[in-house]
């Protein structure tokens, strides 16, 4: 038998267990011809005597059973005496391990053992197991693998019998299958469909590599020990089929035996004697060639011809006669026929259907079982490294965009899967799924209406309607009226912030409007230049106002002169931002950019201070405000508020919703609620942070 064994074994929580697997040679190649011994050798929760029992074990195997005085004096090994000298060498081993602990004093919980061993023997394998150890026999089949589990049950026998194995399994092992005995750890993923097909795939050396490697990227915490033995008749056969040369065609004369066989008939032929086998062939050549009675063959063959033709002849009309009969009879022959060929189609067709629908289901349930598979692993690696856990759920997303829709119908839990997967990547991204409360919608008030921006002083809420020249209120009973209308609103845009004292501003192109926490309005006015590139602003002590200018990349300082606002001076000295959307001051002021980065300048000159990065990427982040704590960016692509801390910039949590289709603006109240303008709708979100 052409059986090629090989082992894995990877400690890496030498704490938590020690692992050994191997194939035991013997030292006499005079004694392979008993067999192959093999052991798996698992011991939780180790001490400092583990390695000398695991040694202790496999050494009482070799000798218990290679030494075996009545193995070696046997001159003709049956099966059955395979088995008695296998089970005879177990208990042995086991009496051995027994007065071992109790010579050294060693204490040891026998539930801690996790042992098999085996001898594979002319193509049977004969398995002894102790503890969870799990056995498994793979054969391929078609595209699929049949995997069958071939554990020994658990001998119930007392242990002062020195009996600690099962009781002894043993069966052939198929051409071209795999069987793979593993400790409890790696039976979780060398059943993966990935791992079956590496192991055949690839011979049996590269395959143990590549599920090393891979076990070390996918859990670096337990210890993984197996077995795998493949039984390679089949393919070698086929490969010494391939370098077997074509013989010649076998021709008598050319056979040496033949010849040999002539040469002696002549030897033995007495001189004078008729050779009549000769004679036959001589006289079979001479009429051959010269045939005296070819004449009178061709007058015979004439007169039967005649002869025949005058039969046709007189049976014409009895053909004709019965020819209608005949035709009948043969319509008959074709409908049974046509009608045999139909049922036997019909029964291939339905055979076919069935085979088709149950290789569909068996496919099915592979599908089910592999995704499901693949979700415990993902589990798993959110605990210990949730980068490999982004990439695995992104691996296992493509796997299910790449089924087709049928199979996608077939799979019954495919949308539970997509769903845990997605909480998966909220949960890793901080990110928090909300329902947020609509407090108002102003297009009920006016269907023309255009929002542009949103403030907050006290408990009331207001929203800027630059189309209309507008100013709206949302009291704290969330009831919506129009708090101003006037010409002097009216704009291509109104932005707004809040000042030191937590009054509400409003600037368009002409003018600034403040409106305090008692619903007063005063009027300043404003002299910008080019109120179109100015996306932002904000206020600072001693009435000063920063307004962001995006074309010059530039906060422009205006102090107020003479009740108005006149001549602006640039403030930042030096690093100038790119692509800036909006800014937010307190002591310093934070700039926001398109990409997410929040720059950080005190008296025009650039801070160190950089945001964690956050998956997803941001690409169209719009706004930035301030609490005492913490940076809030709302950005449109995501529909979601991302929060920071203000200090260290770490990460803190995300906020998102599909309702933000159209991201305006927002403001905070004190780290409990946000308030948030998409579209033409006010809503209000609770916070935790």
């Amino acid at each position: 038998m052409f059986i090629k064994i090989s082992s894995i074994n990877i400690n890496n929580n030498l704490d938590k267990s020690l692992v050994q697997s191997k194939k035991i040679d013997s030292d006499c190649d005079e004694k392979l011809k008993f067999g192959h011994l093999f052991a798996l050798i698992e011991i939780n929760r180790p001490n400092q005597k583990s390695k000398e029992i695991a040694n202790l074990i496999i050494e009482s195997l070799n000798n218990n059973y290679y030494l075996n005085d009545k193995m070696i004096l046997s001159e003709q090994l049956t099966s059955l005496k395979i088995e008695s000298f296998f089970e005879a060498a177990l208990v042995k081993t086991g009496k051995n391990l027994i007065d071992h602990l109790d010579k050294e004093k060693i204490n040891i919980d026998f539930k801690d053992l996790n042992i098999t061993t085996g001898v594979i023997y002319e193509g049977e394998i004969y398995l002894s197991n102790c503890g969870a150890n799990k056995s498994f026999l793979i054969r391929k089949i078609k595209e699929d693998y049949e995997i069958s589990d071939i554990n020994p049950e658990e001998d119930q026998e007392e242990q002062h019998d020195n009996k600690i194995f099962s009781s002894i399994i043993s069966g052939e092992i198929p051409n071209n299958s795999y069987i793979i005995i593993s400790n409890p750890s790696l039976s979780e993923y060398l059943l993966n469909k990935e791992f079956i097909e590496i192991i055949d795939k690839l011979n049996l050396e590269g395959a143990r590599e590549q599920i090393k490697n891979n076990l070390l990227k996918i859990n670096n915490y337990s210890n993984f020990s197996g077995l795998i033995i493949k039984n390679c008749l089949l393919e070698e056969k086929m490969k010494n089929s391939c370098l077997t040369e074509n013989k010649q065609d076998f021709r008598p004369e050319n056979n040496h035996l033949h010849q040999a066989e002539s040469q002696t008939e002549k030897l033995l032929t007495n001189t004078g004697s008729i050779d009549k086998k000769n004679i036959s062939l001589s006289v079979a050549k001479f009429f051959n060639k010269i045939n005296i009675f070819s004449f009178l063959f061709k007058k015979i063959s004439n007169i039967k011809r005649n002869k025949n033709k005058r039969e046709r002849n007189t049976d014409l009309n009895i053909i004709n006669q019965s020819g209608e009969n005949k035709y009948k009879k043969r319509k008959i022959f074709i409908f049974l026929l046509v009608m045999l060929i139909a049922a036997l189609g019909g029964n291939i067709y339905n055979k076919n259907r069935k085979e088709k629908k149950i290789e569909e289901q068996e496919n099915i349930a592979n599908i089910e079982e592999e995704l499901n598979q693949k979700q415990k692993q993902i589990e798993a690696f959110i605990i210990y490294n949730e980068d490999q856990a982004l990439e695995e759920i992104n691996n296992l997303r493509d796997k299910i965009s790449n089924l087709s829709d049928k199979e996608r119908d077939k799979v019954s839990n495919i949308k539970e899967i997509e769903e845990k997967l997605q909480s998966h990547v909220d949960q890793i991204r901080k990110m928090t799924k909300i329902d947020p409360i609509e407090l108002s919608n102003l297009s009920l008030l006016d269907n023309q209406i255009e929002t542009s921006a949103i403030s907050m002083s006290g408990e009331n809420i207001y929203v800027s309607d630059p189309k209309n020249g507008k100013i709206y209120l949302i009291g704290k009973d969330d009831l919506s009226s129009v708090l101003l209308e006037s010409e002097d609103l009216k704009s291509s845009k109104i932005i707004s912030a809040n000042d030191p004292d937590n009054n509400s501003l409003f600037i368009n192109d002409k003018q600034v409007v403040k409106i305090d926490k008692n619903k007063k309005i005063n009027y300043t006015k404003i002299n910008i230049e080019d109120f179109s590139q100015i996306k932002s602003f904000d206020v600072y002590t001693n009435n000063r106002i920063y307004l962001l200018n995006s074309e010059k990349n530039q906060i422009f300082r205006y102090n107020l002169e003479d009740g108005e606002y006149k001549t602006p001076s640039p403030w930042v000295e030096q690093d100038q931002p790119e692509k800036t959307t909006s800014i937010s001051v307190d002591s310093s002021i934070f700039i926001l950019n398109e990409d997410g980065n929040i720059f950080k300048y005190h008296e025009g000159i650039k801070k160190d201070f950089e945001t964690d990065k956050i998956d997803p990427t941001t690409t169209q982040a719009n706004n930035i405000k301030l609490s005492d704590k913490y940076i809030y960016v709302s950005e449109k692509t995501e529909k979601r508020i991302i929060i920071f801390d203000k200090n260290t910039g770490d990460f803190i949590k995300q906020y998102y919703s599909p309702l933000f289709n159209n991201l305006k603006d927002f403001v905070t109240n004190e780290d409990k609620a946000i308030y948030i303008l998409n579209d033409n709708i006010v809503y209000k979100i609770d916070i935790e942070i």
